[in-house]
């Protein structure tokens, strides 16, 4: 008896960390494409992320069959309209490939950070771990582009360590100055935290990791109502070189603008032979004066 043709609508996505099932969504694998790829809803984002979810879509339909796996019984009760499941790792070699397709294939590697570097599920297993430094993104990159002109390092170790705790409250700018003198904006702490956020997308402790780079950034600001977007952008930049190097090396891919696989190899060797000192976040406090009254910093 012939089988009915696959639809999308018929498949689940398997977490290859905690075997969840999910139905396969086209509006979940769009938003979290633009997220891993750092992408704003420009023409030539858009166009790319359509691209690629097409590819795994046909390939997705196409290969029923050679990755695909029944639901258990209970999966088959909690969705009735799935007939067969994946995992989401088999669809991340799926985006890998189409990402290749990319001349420069700056977005394989930005996409292989978020995804490939995840450490946010503690139970995960060791072989799916993460990376947690730049030597361990090096050694996927080699492996990904074996013609890779780039000269080995070895690490060299940090000890240099300090720790900075927040104010109270935080100064806010009010300006931020655009390049190419377009228009000046109004400072939004929002969109500034989500850029961050982008940034460490998939790293331990993300969320509140990314309010203190934040604050961290602000902070060194303070004082000043109107700021450049080149000194909001070069400020979480430097402060996540201190904090973590996978989350630097997707943030430096947008800031300098890197196009080549080659440059982002030399910021992580730049990573690995000189380290930053390493920046350790700790609670707000009081501090107090002479006289016992309370006084924010």
């Amino acid at each position: 008896m012939e089988l009915e043709p696959l639809q999308l609508e018929d498949i689940g996505v398997r977490d290859s960390r905690t075997s969840r099932i999910q139905p396969f969504s086209v509006v979940q694998l769009r938003r979290s494409l633009r997220r891993s790829l750092m992408a704003g809803h420009t023409t030539t984002s858009t166009m790319l992320i359509d691209d690629v979810i097409n590819g795994v879509s046909a390939n997705l339909l196409r290969n029923y069959g050679k990755g695909h796996r029944p639901l258990r019984a209970n999966e088959r009760l909690k969705f009735p309209q799935l007939r067969v499941a994946v995992l989401d790792s088999a669809i991340a070699d799926m985006i890998e490939v189409e990402l290749d397709r990319d001349e420069t294939r700056i977005q394989r590697v930005l996409y292989a950070l978020s995804t490939r570097g995840r450490q946010d599920v503690p139970t995960a297993p060791p072989s799916r771990a993460g990376w947690s430094n730049a030597a361990h993104f090096m050694v996927w990159l080699r492996r990904a582009f074996p013609t890779l002109d780039a000269p080995y390092s070895t690490s060299v170790q940090q000890t240099r360590v300090f720790r900075w705790s927040p104010p109270m409250t935080t100064h806010h700018p009010v300006t931020v100055l655009k390049k190419n003198n377009r228009e000046p904006a109004k400072f939004s702490y929002g969109q500034f935290l989500k850029s961050i956020q982008y940034a460490l997308d998939g790293r331990s402790n993300a969320e509140a990791t990314a309010d203190m780079v934040a604050k961290f950034v602000l902070d060194n600001l303070s004082g000043q109502t109107t700021v450049h977007s080149s000194q909001l952008a070069v400020g979480i930049l430097s402060c996540l070189r201190q904090v973590d190097d996978i989350a630097y090396l997707r943030c430096v891919v947008v800031v300098k603008n890197l196009r080549s696989v080659t440059l982002i190899a030399e910021e992580a060797h730049g990573l690995m032979r000189t380290p930053s000192p390493r920046l350790l976040f700790e609670q707000p406090h009081p501090r107090t004066v002479e006289t016992g009254e309370p006084m924010v910093s």
